[in-house]
C-alpha cells in the first residue's frame, strides 16, 4: 500500500509528497461570492475539496478547514439594487441559500466560514502594512498594489509580469503606476462601506482571502484549494499581499479543479447554460451529483449531460444495492482466506488511488470491481471484517452511499430461522412448487424481510 499521500502542486506545476506543517492539515478553500444562487459548477468544486477533507481524515489527520463568504463586492450592491434589499440582506439570503445546497450535497461543514464584512479591521492593518513596507501606494479612488515591487510575481501561474499583462481584464484607473496593480481599497460613495485612513470604502477582492486565511490558519499553512479560473489573479495576488506583509510563504501546496463544462463549453451566465445546484437536486439524488462529479479527475474539465448523470444514477443505484445487500450478512472473521486476501486487494487499491493525486475515477473503478465481486461474498453468506471496512471507506470518503443502511437484523435465533425458511423455500423451488414458496417470500416480506434470489442463491435483507 502507499504510505503517503502525493498530489499535483500548481505551485511548481509538478507532483509533490504531502507533509503537513503540524499534526493536523490546515487548508483554506475560497468560498462563493454571496450574490446568487450557486451552481453546478460550484458544486464540483466544493465536492472536490469535501473529498480531500474526507480523505485527510480517513488517513488519520486532524483538518482545520477554512472557508469563506465574499458579502461585499459589485455584485451584491448590483443585485441590492434590483432587488430593493440592502446589500447584507441580499448577502444573507444567498449564505443561506449556499448552506442548504452543501448540506444537502452532504458536504461537510468547514470549522470555520469568515465573512469578509466581519475582518474589516484586520484588512485595513494588512492595507497599512503594505504601504508602509513599500508594496502599496495611495491614490485619489483608493489603495492599490504595485505588482512590480514584489519580485516572485506570477509563481503559480508560471508566467512573467509582461505575460501576465498581455492576457490580463485590466482594472481601469487613471491612477495606476502599472497595468497589472490591483486595489487594495476602494474609494466610493455607492453601496456598502467602512472609515478608513484613505476615506471611506470597501476592500478589494483579493485582500479578503489574505487576510482570513492567515488569521485563522497561521502562515504558512498546508493546502489553498479554489478553482483553476482563480489561479490568475486572484491567487497571484493572494500570495503577493501574504508574502509581502508577513515576509513569509503563504501556502506549501496549491489545488486547482477544472471547470463544468454543459454540452462542450464553459458554463456561464452569458451563454445561458448556467445550472442551479437547487434545480439539478430536484432531479439527481446528492449522492448521483458527487458521483458525477468524482467520475472524472478533478484537474480535467468536466463534460456534464443527460448521459453522464443516468449513468451515474445507474451507477449509484447498483453500489448501493450490492451495499446494502453485504450489510445484512453477519461480519465473520473466519471467513475463506483467499475471500479475505482479495478484498484487501480492494481496501489497497482504493487507498493508493486516493493517495495518488485523489484519482477519484480510479477508486470508482475499484469499487465497480468491488461491487462485481460481492456475489462471492455473498455466497459464503458471512462478510469478512475487512468488506466493511472497504463499504465504510467508501461511504465516508466519497458519499456516494446514503450515510443510513437500511435496517440490519442483529438477533442471531432470528437470523438463522429465517435462513432455514429460505432453505425450505429453495427446497419448495427445486421441486417446483413456486406457489407455496411464492408464499413463503410474500409472508416474509410482510414481516419486512426482502428476498432477491440470485444465481448463488437467494440472499435477504430488513426493509
Amino acid at each position: 500500500m502507499q504510505t503517503v499521500i502525493r498530489f499535483y502542486n500548481t505551485l511548481g506545476r509538478k507532483e509533490e509528497e504531502f507533509r503537513p506543517l503540524k499534526s493536523f492539515v490546515r487548508m483554506y478553500v475560497c468560498g462563493p461570492t454571496v450574490y446568487d444562487h450557486a451552481h453546478i459548477g460550484h458544486a464540483r468544486s466544493y465536492i472536490f475539496y469535501d473529498v480531500v477533507k474526507r480523505f485527510l481524515l480517513y488517513w488519520g489527520y486532524d483538518v482545520l478547514m477554512v472557508r469563506n463568504y465574499t458579502d461585499v463586492d459589485d455584485k451584491i450592491i448590483k443585485k441590492a439594487k434590483e432587488t430593493g434589499l440592502t446589500e447584507k440582506e441580499v448577502a444573507d439570503k444567498f449564505i443561506e441559500s449556499f448552506e442548504e445546497d452543501t448540506k444537502n450535497l452532504k458536504i461537510l461543514e468547514p470549522e470555520v466560514k469568515p465573512k469578509v464584512t466581519d475582518h474589516i479591521e484586520e484588512i485595513i492593518e494588512t492595507v497599512e502594512a503594505l504601504i508602509k513596507k513599500g508594496f502599496a501606494y495611495q491614490t485619489p479612488d483608493g489603495v492599490y498594489y504595485h505588482v512590480p515591487a514584489f519580485r516572485d510575481y506570477g509563481k503559480l501561474s508560471g508566467k512573467n509580469i509582461e505575460q501576465l499583462k498581455s492576457g490580463a481584464r485590466i482594472e481601469p484607473s487613471p491612477y495606476k503606476k502599472h497595468p497589472l496593480d490591483f486595489a487594495l481599497w476602494k474609494l466610493t460613495t455607492e453601496g456598502i462601506k467602512w472609515d478608513s485612513p484613505w476615506g471611506k470604502g470597501r476592500p478589494g477582492w483579493h485582500i479578503e482571502c489574505s487576510v482570513m486565511s492567515t488569521l485563522y490558519l497561521g502562515i504558512p499553512f498546508d493546502i489553498h484549494g479554489g478553482g483553476e479560473d482563480l489561479i490568475f489573479p486572484h491567487h497571484e495576488n493572494e500570495i503577493a499581499q501574504a508574502e509581502a506583509a508577513h515576509g513569509k510563504k503563504f501556502a506549501n501546496y496549491w489545488l486547482h479543479n477544472g471547470f463544468v463544462k454543459i454540452k462542450g463549453e464553459k458554463m456561464s451566465k452569458s451563454l445561458g447554460n448556467v445550472w442551479l445546484i437547487k434545480d439539478a437536486l430536484k432531479i439527481y439524488s446528492p449522492q448521483e451529483i458527487r458521483y458525477t462529479m468524482l467520475s472524472s479527475h478533478y484537474r480535467s474539465p468536466i463534460h456534464i449531460d443527460e448521459e453522464k448523470l443516468k449513468a451515474s444514477s445507474s451507477a449509484v443505484k447498483r453500489i448501493k444495492e450490492v451495499f446494502d445487500d453485504l450489510l445484512n450478512l453477519k461480519v465473520e472473521p473466519g471467513t475463506p482466506e483467499s475471500l479475505q486476501e482479495v478484498v484487501n486487494e480492494f481496501v489497497e487499491r482504493f487507498n493508493e488511488a486516493m493517495a495518488d493525486d485523489f484519482n477519484t475515477p480510479r477508486a470508482l473503478s475499484v469499487v465497480h470491481e468491488f461491487v462485481n465481486f460481492a456475489p462471492e461474498i455473498l455466497k459464503s453468506r458471512t462478510m469478512p471484517p475487512q468488506a466493511l471496512e472497504f463499504i465504510e471507506t467508501v461511504k465516508k470518503v466519497l458519499g456516494i452511499v446514503p450515510e443510513k443502511p437500511k435496517a440490519i437484523l442483529k438477533d442471531e435465533r432470528t437470523r438463522k430461522l429465517i435462513d432455514l425458511i429460505l432453505k425450505v423455500r429453495e427446497n419448495l423451488r427445486h421441486r417446483k412448487d413456486y406457489e407455496t414458496a411464492d408464499f413463503i417470500r410474500d409472508n416474509l416480506k410482510s414481516l419486512g424481510v426482502e428476498i432477491k434470489d440470485t444465481p448463488s442463491g437467494p440472499i435477504w435483507k430488513m426493509k
